[in-house]
């Protein structure tokens, strides 16, 4: 596991939809501009940052992480109240780019170091470590709010739409 250290700047998040998908206990991030995301990811490649087994896609060219997506079994989250309170739009970047390989994962957390807890009434998910509070909050792309403190990734926020009602 390797300290990924990250710059939030004010812009514009990714536009799409973030679902959760409980078939396949997985979210999936479908862009607006579909285009857009194959000419990324083919032409420019990616990497990812991963939360457990949670992905968070990173344009290798810029370094901006765009969304998140992948495997995330709500068969282990938890039950509890959160919301991610105040945040702004803007974009959240790897500073140290030659970090970044097509196609390569970076570890942030481990399976089973980050907790998930869902609020069934707020929709929203928190996931994190749980040690200190986010310096500040930015939604990167539609659903999805990162927590950074001391420049580095703090906490996941998620708002999907789920394919069906999720009991925990």
């Amino acid at each position: 596991m390797a300290r990924i250290d990250l710059v939030s700047s004010p812009g514009e998040a990714e536009r799409g939809r973030l679902e959760y998908r409980t078939a396949d206990f997985s979210f999936l991030f479908t862009p607006a501009s579909q285009s857009d995301y194959y000419w990324r990811l083919f032409e420019l490649g990616g990497a990812i940052l991963s939360v457990g087994t949670l992905e968070l896609e990173v344009d290798v060219d810029s370094g901006v992480i765009r969304y998140a997506d992948g495997y995330h079994p709500c068969t282990q989250w938890h039950a509890g109240s959160v919301s991610p309170g105040e945040y702004r739009e803007g974009t959240v970047r790897v500073i140290d780019r030659q970090q970044l390989i097509s196609g390569v994962a970076w570890s942030v957390a481990p399976v089973g170091v980050w907790r998930t807890v869902y609020d069934r009434i707020s929709g929203w998910l928190r996931i994190s470590s749980e040690a200190t509070d986010d310096d500040e909050r930015v939604l990167i792309a539609s659903g999805t709010v990162l927590g950074l403190a001391d420049g580095t990734l703090n906490s996941v926020w998620l708002h999907p739409e789920f394919e069906s009602p999720i009991v925990l």
